[in-house]
């Protein structure tokens, strides 16, 4: 079960934590090590796959949904295209790589939600495109998924925080 592969890994951290919101948490999760661990980001992925359309263009944002990103259109044969956190000051001077069309359907991807904050500020650089669904490995629960889909966009996770807890994660496991 990739819930218990990501609890092995460590991936639930429990302490004392200041999260990019500036929130306090007991908890962290920390999928960024996944890239190191091609086979449980395949099996993420083949979990995420359920939430995606064939055909319908990726974007990971920047820089911890990117490798699921590429992972879906490497496995599945979904276009992807590439946002970067800032315009490049040289070369082609892009924000957005790949080939794409204005107002085209998209998938964004993203390992957690918090606030959403983060999420909405990479969706004003998607603004060219029809966002159909943001999906989520984690969802902390914490208000980012009811500010995003009061704005308009379907929101859907794999997990939760409360799926990392050791009092439902050991109920989980039991049954």
């Amino acid at each position: 079960m990739v819930l218990d592969i990501l609890i092995e890994l460590g991936c639930c951290k429990e302490g004392d934590f200041t999260l990019k919101s500036g929130k306090k948490s007991n908890y962290y999760i920390d999928l960024r090590p996944l890239v190191s661990h091609p086979g449980i980001l395949k099996n993420i992925c083949q979990l995420m796959k359920t939430h995606i359309e064939e055909g319908v263009k990726i974007c990971g944002l920047p820089y911890a949904g990117i490798p699921y990103a590429f992972t879906l259109s490497v496995l599945y044969d979904n276009p992807c295209v590439l946002l970067r956190k800032e315009k490049k000051q040289h070369g082609t001077a892009k924000l957005l790589e790949g080939d794409f069309q204005k107002g085209e359907e998209l998938i964004v991807v993203d390992d957690i939600l918090t606030t959403g904050e983060s999420v909405i500020q990479s969706l004003k650089k998607l603004s060219c495109f029809k966002i159909k669904k943001i999906v989520i490995v984690v969802d902390r629960e914490e208000g980012g998924r009811e500010r995003l889909e009061k704005m308009g966009y379907q929101v859907e996770s794999l997990f939760t925080l409360k799926d990392f807890q050791p009092e439902n994660y050991y109920l989980k496991k039991i049954n």
